[in-house]
């Protein structure tokens, strides 16, 4: 497991550092996290489809519990294929700047129209 280090007083926060997986016949209300209710609104089958590895969703809201996220603020998002960079705009209003090593700049902006944040 990876954990989230939070300040004293905050609960602590596991993720499964495996890479994420649906498996087959699995229903969505089965793979959601009751640690992570922001998470529960997107569709699993985006997030695996999108996914490079551990639930990026999950370790993006476990962070946001340590850190202050204002509407209007700016958030620099490295290797994120966009998901993360949706959730932070969709969930907090921030203006997400994304920079990824391995998917180009094109396929993260048509996942980003794609959940309607082209503004």
């Amino acid at each position: 497991d990876t954990r989230c280090r939070q300040p004293p007083g905050h609960r602590r926060h596991e993720v499964a550092a495996g890479r994420m997986t649906r498996p087959s016949g699995t229903k969505m209300s089965s793979m959601n996290n009751s640690l992570y209710p922001r998470s529960q609104k997107y569709d699993i089958d985006w997030m695996v489809q999108n996914s490079m590895g551990p639930n990026v969703i999950w370790l993006t809201e476990a962070l946001t519990g340590v850190m202050t996220l204002e509407p209007g603020m700016r958030v620099l998002d490295m290797g994120c294929k966009a998901i993360s960079s949706i959730f932070l705009a969709k969930e907090f209003g921030v203006e997400v700047w994304a920079a990824d090593l391995w998917v180009k700049p094109t396929e993260n902006w048509e996942r980003i129209r794609g959940a309607g944040l082209d503004g």
